[in-house]
């Protein structure tokens, strides 16, 4: 083999090298394998907030949306825990009544939360019309 053949294939790897990095950063950047392509968006964030407007083509309506608050509630004990303060169940609701745009309440249980608060609390929700989600939907007394 001469010293110009030798040359020669090394030319070769190298370039089938560098196709094969740049094919699977490709695979990795659309495939979100680093958070900002088209997969994820950087941040771990779990709370969703949407907001602006679509509109339908076909029909020519634009329907508007509206940014959601989340709003988190826990319940210890047989109190509930707001902004690092302790209220009652009227004393919450009226505070996350006072929260103005569209809101969602999360509901978060520590140990020693009761069944009877959180039912008590998601009743006073459904009754008033304010949505929420919970991690746990049972808890023993």
């Amino acid at each position: 083999m001469s010293a110009k053949e030798k040359k020669g294939s090394g030319g070769v790897i190298l370039v089938l090298l560098l196709i094969i990095i740049i094919i699977i950063a490709l695979i990795l950047f659309l495939g979100g394998g680093f958070g900002f392509g088209s997969g994820g968006n950087g941040f771990n964030n779990d709370a969703v907030q949407v907001e602006g407007s679509i509109s339908d083509t076909e029909t020519g309506t634009t329907a508007s949306t509206s940014a959601i608050n989340y709003v988190e509630v826990t319940i210890s004990g047989s109190s509930y825990l707001y902004q690092n303060s302790s209220y009652d169940l009227a004393g919450l609701i009226d505070a996350v009544k006072a929260i103005e745009g569209d809101i969602e309440i999360h509901i978060t249980l520590d140990d020693t939360a009761t069944a009877n608060a959180y039912d008590d609390l998601t009743a006073a929700l459904d009754e008033n019309g304010i949505p929420y989600s919970s991690d746990t939907a049972e808890q023993s007394e």
